[in-house]
């Protein structure tokens, strides 16, 4: 059975590290394949390791979420994108929706 390749991008490194640590709880079907700063940086990355979901945090510099989850929903229609926020209200889960995500995880 092949693994699920996860590039996970997010502009706190802490937070990553710790999606990480949850991911690795599950090695045998999850395999973490990339780190992203920023949306523009998740562009660089997904051609090189081949991701089948992106984690995209919504807040980030350069590039937000939104924006980088629609870009790759066109240009990737095989990536699935899973938005992470803090921000709980149904405004931004229509949004990153609308902008092509398949699931939308608050964080805590």
């Amino acid at each position: 059975m092949n693994k699920i390749r996860v590039l996970i991008a997010d502009d706190i490194e802490e937070t990553r590290n710790v999606i990480k640590k949850i991911l690795n709880l599950d090695k045998e079907n999850i395999e973490v394949v990339g780190e992203a700063d920023n949306g523009e940086e998740v562009f660089k990355i997904i051609p090189k390791v081949k991701p089948d979901v992106v984690l995209m945090d919504i807040n980030m510099p350069v590039l937000n979420g939104l924006e980088a989850t629609e870009k790759i929903t066109m240009e990737y229609p095989s990536v699935m994108v899973i938005i992470m926020s803090v921000q709980a209200e149904s405004e931004y889960l229509k949004k990153a929706m609308f902008h092509g995500a398949k699931e939308y995880i608050i964080k805590p």
